[in-house]
């Protein structure tokens, strides 16, 4: 099947839509394996009896709760909220880093420090526990603790989650990843998942709504010499002081570039992803 399409201008074939919702479904997370549920489950029990009356919430944080996860983003990410009185004059959330590492060790087989996390490897399941401080006030605005340089970190993972999901662009995400992937990019899950609806999408009114048009768009976007999107600084919006921009190396960035240039010259759709 030839998907043929001019680089500006209408597609030339129906085909284009479904082809790329292909694509995107090949790219979804495998199904959730036997008993993972369980052994969430059981995990969040843990981590409430070890909080105690210091325990807040515990939320998922991760891409499947954003909706743009991938097999290469399918383990499981948890933000685990803890009282601002945790600590509070013993280190804070440092020492409760310190003291759940501790206590977690004892109980699974497999614990690591992943800088803000503490990833649980568990029958071929990654789980990532984020202990995070409540600031004071009536909000769930939180400091984590960066273990690979003992600094911390002000941010809202529950305001990503939620920012994400109401700019719904799940679907180009998803699509970008895909071409990512594919020309061995490497682009962090939460820097695609802004990037695409507030800096690649964000011009894009409704009514104009395609995938192809959108995907084409995303290319345009990242093809750009001059003002490009990739090297513009893209904040957290629960911290303009942290740059999500950052998370992307210089030369990952520069070679989507030079990559989405030769994107557009090609004659076919399927030449650009597949």
């Amino acid at each position: 099947m030839t998907l043929s399409f001019p680089v500006s201008g209408k597609p030339m074939t129906k085909n284009l839509e479904p082809y790329l919702q292909d694509i995107i479904d090949r790219h979804l997370p495998a199904r959730q394996p036997d008993g993972q549920a369980a052994r969430v489950l059981k995990l969040g029990s843990d981590l409430m009896d070890w909080a105690q009356s210091f325990f807040v919430e515990l939320r998922d944080v991760g891409s499947h709760a954003r909706q743009t996860s991938t097999p290469r983003s399918s383990h499981v990410k948890l933000l685990l909220l803890l009282s601002n009185e945790l600590h509070r004059n013993a280190g804070g959330i440092r020492s409760s880093y310190e003291s759940l590492y501790g206590y977690l060790i004892e109980r699974y087989p497999r614990v690591t420090k992943q800088g803000m996390a503490l990833r649980i490897r568990h029958n071929g399941l990654n789980i990532d526990v984020f202990p995070a401080r409540l600031l004071p006030g009536h909000t769930d605005d939180h400091v984590l603790y960066r273990s690979n340089d003992n600094s911390l970190l002000q941010t809202n993972l529950v305001r990503h989650v939620d920012e994400v999901l109401q700019a719904g662009r799940s679907s180009e995400t998803r699509l970008l990843k895909a071409w990512f992937q594919q020309h061995e990019i490497q682009a962090p899950a939460l820097y695609v998942d802004f990037l695409v609806p507030f800096k690649l999408l964000s011009d894009v009114k409704p009514k104009n709504d395609n995938l192809h048009n959108n995907f084409m768009h995303m290319l345009r976007k990242i093809a750009q010499r001059d003002f490009n999107p990739l090297l513009e600084d893209l904040a957290d919006p629960a911290n303009e002081e942290n740059l999500f921009s950052e998370l992307m190396a210089l030369e990952d960035k520069r070679r989507a570039i030079r990559t989405a240039q030769q994107a557009l010259m090609a004659r076919n759709l399927a030449a650009i992803i597949g």
